[in-house]
C-alpha cells in the first residue's frame, strides 16, 4: 500500500512538472506572438514595413517639404534668376558653382536652402520611409513625350526613391491617384548642378503627372517637377 502511494505521489509530481513546462512553452510561443505583432504594428529599426498610421503622417510629411522646395523655387525665379543659377545644395551635394559663394552674383538669393534664397531649411526625409535614402534633385529626366533630341523637355524634379509600399500608397491618395503606376523608365541618378542633360525619360501610360510615387519594376519612387520645362 506504501508502494503505491509513493508511486502515485511520483507520478503526480511529474505530471506537475509537465504542466508547468507545458505553461511556460505556452508563455513563450505567446510572447513571441506579440512582439511579431507589435514590431508589424509600430516598426522597428530593420523592419522594412511601417504602420499605415505612421505612412499616412510620413506622406503628409514629404508632400510639404516638396511643395515648400516648390515654391521656394519659384519664389527665386520670381527675383529674375535664371534656372541654370539656382543652387539646391543640399548636405553638401547638388552645388551649383554659378551659386556657391560671395562672388556669385546672386549669391545667397540663388540658394533654395538659405534663408535669403528660397527660405527652406534642410530637413531628411521621416525615418523609416525608404531605408534611410535622401532626396535627390536631377534635371535630367524628361516626364512623358520626350524628344529625345534636346534638353529642352528636361524636368527639374525632386526624387524621394525607394519608398514603402504604403507610404507610396498614402502619397498617391494625396496627388489624387488610388494606385502605384507602372512606369517605363525611371529616374537619372545625375544630380543637378546648375545644368540640363538627356539622360533618362518617365513614361506612365496613365499620364503624365507633374507629380506621383511610381514602380519601376522593383522599387517604389516619388519624383515632384520643381520646374516644368
Amino acid at each position: 500500500m506504501g508502494k503505491n502511494r509513493s508511486f502515485t505521489h511520483t507520478r503526480n509530481r511529474r505530471s506537475e512538472a509537465g504542466n508547468a513546462f507545458l505553461f511556460i512553452l505556452l508563455g513563450v510561443v505567446l510572447f513571441a506572438s506579440l512582439s511579431f505583432v507589435m514590431s508589424r504594428g509600430f516598426g522597428t529599426e530593420g523592419t522594412s514595413k511601417i504602420s499605415d498610421r505612421r505612412a499616412e503622417l510620413a506622406a503628409s510629411e514629404i508632400m510639404t517639404y516638396a511643395q515648400r522646395i516648390q515654391r521656394a523655387v519659384n519664389r527665386i525665379r520670381s527675383k529674375g534668376i535664371s534656372e541654370s543659377d539656382i543652387s539646391l545644395e543640399f548636405d553638401g551635394n547638388f552645388v551649383n558653382a554659378d551659386c556657391d559663394e560671395n562672388t556669385d552674383t546672386h549669391f545667397p538669393t540663388c540658394q533654395v536652402f538659405h534663408t535669403q534664397g528660397g527660405n527652406v531649411n534642410e530637413q531628411e526625409p521621416p525615418e523609416g520611409v525608404n531605408e534611410g535614402e535622401s532626396w535627390h534633385f536631377t534635371g535630367s529626366t524628361c516626364i512623358g513625350d520626350c524628344d529625345g533630341s534636346s534638353t529642352a523637355d528636361e524636368e527639374l524634379l525632386l526624387v524621394l526613391p525607394n519608398l514603402e509600399d504604403n507610404v507610396c500608397e498614402f502619397i498617391n491618395r494625396k496627388l489624387e491617384t488610388n494606385s502605384i503606376p507602372s512606369a517605363t523608365g525611371t529616374y537619372s541618378t545625375t544630380a543637378f548642378t546648375g545644368s540640363f542633360s538627356n539622360d533618362t525619360e518617365i513614361a506612365i501610360a496613365s499620364g503624365p503627372f507633374d507629380a506621383i510615387c511610381y514602380s519601376d519594376g522593383t522599387d517604389n519612387h516619388l519624383y515632384y517637377t520643381l520646374i516644368k520645362r
